[in-house]
Parts: C-alpha cells; structure tokens; sequence
C-alpha cells in the first residue's frame, strides 16, 4: 500500500477560504474520481499548512486517479483557485510497511531521518517501535518510508478519536521503561535532531 501527502502552505488570514475550496476539490476527486482523499490542519504547529492525504493500494491506482482528474476540466479550474491562495505545495509519496489502522479524526505523525548506510537496520527498528506501542497500547501505529523526496525519512502514525486519547497514549509509552529503553537503542540509526513530532485534525 502507499500513502500521498500534499503539504499547501499559505496565509493563514485566508485558511478559512482555503479549507473549503480544498474540502470541494476533494469531495469532487473522491466521488467522480475514485479518490480516497483527506484533508487535515495541523494542531500547535503551522497554522497556515492544509495537509491532503491519499490512500492506494498500488501506485497504477494513484496513477489512474491523477489522469482521471487531470480530464476534469471543471475540477483542473477548481485546483488553479487554490493555487492562487498558495504560497508553496509540496507532493510525497510513501510505502507503508506497517498498516495505520482504521482512520479517525485526529492523527499524530512522528517523523525521522535515517542514517543511509544503517537503512536496513533503521527500517527494522521502525516496525519494532510500532509493534511495541500497539502491544503497549492496543494502538495501532502505522510505519512507513518514503518513496520520493528525501529517501532518509520515515514516519510512525496514529488515528485517535480526540486529543485526550493522544494523551493518553503518550502518558502511558513515556512512563514505560521498556518504550524508553528503545531510544537508546536507536543512537546511531537516525540523524540527530531529526526527530518531529505533529498533531493533525482531520476535517474529511
């Protein structure tokens, strides 16, 4: 399975506007499309980023998606309005290696960057995190290393109903030594500094 991402920064004086052009861009793509798009703003970070998320099975379905759209000349029109209110738009496409999970209203995504010549090990202590948390937690945490862009980065995320479930999670891994061992563990395998953490609302 792969995961798109289309980070669209803009003015946040215009967030409202922007929300509901991209919310009608999506709506359209995933009903004469075959889409299956999302749209997220991030919590306590930047308030003017618009996060459009896309799930496929296989890269042929995202492909075949994208010339669908590309024929819709009423939707093209639609995406040229939201370009105008944006200052910069950034597309990846990931592979998910571990499943997220069903979706839910809010997500937490925590990123890194790999050590290249320590990949394989980097990778394999990725699905150890997240089969720990879910074990831990009874969460399901997805993983997942990107297959454009920066091919160092990989990702952990989480469907939660609401922000006190994030909480709860993060009260509970923090306070296990277990969890907390596993970043010793980790020296070596990710860049220093690379680590970060955010908190996305889903709005579709």
């Amino acid at each position: 399975m792969y995961r798109t991402s289309r980070l669209i920064n803009g003015h946040a004086g215009q967030m409202q506007q922007r929300i509901a052009l991209t919310l009608a861009v999506i709506q359209r793509a995933n009903s004469k499309h075959g889409g299956q798009l999302s749209c997220s703003v991030q919590i306590g970070g930047d308030p003017g980023v618009i996060l459009v998320g896309g799930a496929y099975e296989h890269l042929a379905d995202y492909e075949k998606m994208r010339a669908s759209m590309a024929g819709d000349s009423e939707l093209q029109l639609m995406m040229a309005g939201a370009g105008t209110m944006s200052t910069s738009i950034q597309d990846t496409i990931a592979r998910v290696i571990v499943p997220t999970g069903e979706p839910a209203g809010w997500v937490t995504a925590n990123t890194a960057r790999m050590h290249m010549p320590k990949v394989a090990d980097a990778m394999m202590f990725g699905v150890e995190v997240a089969e720990y948390v879910k074990q831990l937690t009874g969460k399901q945490v997805g993983f997942s290393s990107v297959v454009t862009g920066d091919l160092s980065r990989v990702a952990w995320v989480m469907f939660a109903k609401d922000m006190a479930e994030i909480e709860a999670v993060e009260e509970q891994t923090q306070s296990d030594p277990g969890y907390m061992a596993l970043f010793g563990r980790s020296e070596g395998l990710f860049v220093d500094g690379s680590l970060q953490a955010s908190i996305w609302q889903r709005l579709s």
